[in-house]
């Protein structure tokens, strides 16, 4: 962060400070995309990912979401966005969130669990929550869970509605002293 001053509190999903393929387990998730990639084309990486993403029947309209969408990137960008993904780390510089960080997780997302929860125990201080059942794309699979937990977080002890007529103007409904941060 260049402003860290700006930043109160943060949310992070679906990642990790680090890509590197640096475990088994992340070498063949590398290679199996690279491999399907190669042979096969960003569609039918697209539609392999879409499934692992939202394996449920009723989630199909989110596995076409993501197939209409995802194939729009060329299989030269995302071969370089995979090789560089691959190297990328910003594990030594975890100390520099200073603000309350809550890491989210799915609890059959891309990495395991007790990865997350390293990842939130590494900050000096981190918060973690894994959602049953959620996958990878956390936001888009649970997003009502997604979104009341974050409000929690974010602005204890307000009162979140969650009617969908009252939900968008609940941002409004800040503490004062959250409002003079921002």
């Amino acid at each position: 962060l260049f402003k860290p001053d700006r930043v109160t509190k943060l949310v992070l999903a679906d990642t990790l400070p680090s890509f590197k393929s640096d475990t088994s387990r992340r070498q063949l998730l590398l290679w199996s995309r690279l491999l399907i990639m190669h042979l096969l084309g960003p569609e039918a990486l697209t539609k392999r990912s879409a499934w692992q993403m939202f394996p449920k029947p009723e989630q199909g309209a989110l596995r076409e979401l993501i197939i209409q969408r995802n194939p729009c990137t060329s299989k030269s960008t995302y071969l370089a966005l995979l090789k560089s993904l691959s190297k990328w780390s910003v594990a030594d510089r975890l100390n520099w969130l200073v603000m309350p960080v809550f890491v989210v997780a799915g609890e059959h997302d891309y990495f395991r669990p007790e990865e997350a929860q390293a990842f939130a125990d590494r900050l000096p201080d981190g918060h973690c929550r894994i959602i049953e059942g959620a996958h990878h794309h956390l936001p888009l699979e649970m997003s009502e869970d997604f979104n009341r937990i974050t409000m929690q977080f974010l602005m204890p002890g307000n009162q979140i509605m969650t009617s969908r007529r009252d939900a968008g103007l609940n941002w409004l409904r800040m503490d004062p002293a959250a409002q003079r941060k921002i």
